[in-house]
């Protein structure tokens, strides 16, 4: 099959923000009458951790929208790259609104509504678990409509019971904690190290080097803040507060993602115990990062499950 690689990573402008621009990139053809989807990367990433996706999806015809989000990659001030303001996902939310609105301005003519595919890595998955939940309606009032979920290596936003410790501790962390730069310093090297081919945790660090202390860790508390409280009781199984957002579910980790092995079945039993259409994939040869370990099979996941949902 012939390849246009110029297809790939086109810069999509949105209006700028006032201090902050945030910059987005289009793979494929937004004529095509497929699904747009969108990648968010994880916290340390920028959008040039999916570059191995993009070739096989845009193939098969889809548009890709992936993002720098704020301080991250090239999304970064005009002056200096240490965030002023508190990050939080209502405020991403805010710019992804003005995204969405630049898009779908951009292509008028797409079909109607565009069904949109939304998922990320790690803290990425937890922000499309958000959008879907948060933002499904005002999405749909401009013309979307919500297809398919794909959160990859993440716990459920819902998820009440067991927990993870990483983030009770840093939802409740202090900004001038005594603990915070020793924290800050071994959570980026984990999170280099959780890609498992040493290219890969190579080009996690070249992402990561763009990412100030206070970035990392602002988006690391956000990801705590993000989850229930934790519960005056609860059982020996998973608990889950709510239902699943009605929407089909693309699962993924990598085989050698332990830090969400456990989370990621609970979901899936939850998910289907509720009858929503999902499945739960597990990467080959690939860890927490598996977008970097293994992106071609994940993206041939996305169009197994984008046929069949």
């Amino acid at each position: 099959m012939t390849f246009d690689s110029s297809l790939l990573n086109r810069e999509f402008l949105v209006p700028a923000l006032e201090y902050l621009p945030l910059k987005c990139y289009l793979s494929g053809s937004p004529s095509q009458c497929s699904p747009l989807i969108i990648l968010f990367h994880g916290t340390g990433g920028d959008h040039f951790q999916f570059d191995s996706l993009l070739p096989t999806l845009v193939q098969h015809k889809y548009c890709v929208l992936t993002i720098d989000l704020p301080y991250h990659g090239l999304s970064q001030p005009v002056a200096f790259s240490n965030p002023e303001s508190p990050v939080t996902f209502e405020s991403i939310l805010e710019n992804l609104d003005e995204v969405m609105k630049a898009y779908r301005c951009a292509n008028p003519s797409s079909q109607n509504p565009i069904d949109l595919i939304i998922g990320g890595v790690s803290m990425g998955g937890m922000l499309a678990q958000i959008c879907c939940d948060q933002r499904k309606t005002a999405w749909e009032e401009i013309g979307f409509s919500f297809r398919l979920l794909v959160p990859i290596g993440c716990s459920s936003t819902s998820l009440l019971w067991p927990r993870m410790e990483w983030m009770d501790y840093l939802g409740v962390m202090a900004d001038d904690s005594p603990e915070k730069k020793s924290t800050i310093d071994n959570m980026r090297v984990a999170i280099v190290m959780s890609a498992i081919k040493p290219e890969n945790q190579n080009e996690a660090s070249r992402a990561m080097e763009l990412v100030h202390d206070q970035t990392l860790f602002l988006y690391l508390r956000a990801c705590g803040r993000a989850m229930p409280p934790i519960p005056s009781s609860h059982s020996d199984g998973f608990q889950f507060k709510d239902k699943p957002v009605c929407i089909p579910h693309l699962l993924m980790r990598g085989d050698n993602d332990l830090l969400t092995e456990i989370y990621m079945a609970g979901w899936i039993t939850w998910i289907q115990e509720h009858n929503i259409d999902s499945s739960l994939k597990i990467v080959s040869n690939a860890g927490h990062l598996a977008n970097l370990d293994n992106g071609v099979e994940m993206a041939e996941e996305i169009i197994k499950a984008a046929k069949k949902y």
